[in-house]
């Protein structure tokens, strides 16, 4: 009897150990999901940054492109704290990309050189945390 006790015992830390990596895996799936929803149109939208300084617009339209991206995100609801913490900093990359976009658009109406220089100096450091999180959400789900 002991024995039986035992082994049920065993099965249910097994299966809860399972459903565990099972909502890790389902959470993971979820925001790297999200994630490539918007890569496409953000990366567009980066592109047509090049016409910013004759089409000021352009930048607005990059800003709805990062707000699209950061309710999809902020929408989510993810349980694993270390992948709601990968989550968290990702929607602060996303603000701190709607704000650079406002900068550069805002440097460009009124003619700004100097800010628009840090604006664009700014776009690189962006895009190197980007690739950052993206490393370590990857690596965290794959671990």
């Amino acid at each position: 009897m002991r024995r039986r006790h035992s082994s049920a015992l065993g099965l249910l830390v097994a299966v809860a150990t399972l459903a565990g990596c099972s909502t890790k895996v389902n959470q993971c799936n979820e925001l790297v999901a999200a994630i490539k929803r918007h890569t496409g149109p953000i990366g567009a939208e980066v592109e047509h940054l090049g016409k910013v300084e004759s089409d000021p617009t352009v930048a607005d339209g990059f800003g709805r492109v990062i707000a699209a991206a950061r309710d999809d995100l902020a929408a989510l609801r993810l349980e694993d704290t270390e992948l709601a913490a990968l989550a968290q900093r990702y929607l602060g990359l996303l603000d701190e990309l709607d704000g650079w976009s406002r900068g550069l658009a805002q440097a460009v109406r009124h003619g700004d050189v100097e800010a628009l220089g840090a604006a664009k100096a700014a776009a690189a450091g962006v895009v190197d945390k980007e690739r950052v999180i993206v490393g370590e959400i990857n690596a965290y789900c794959q671990g």
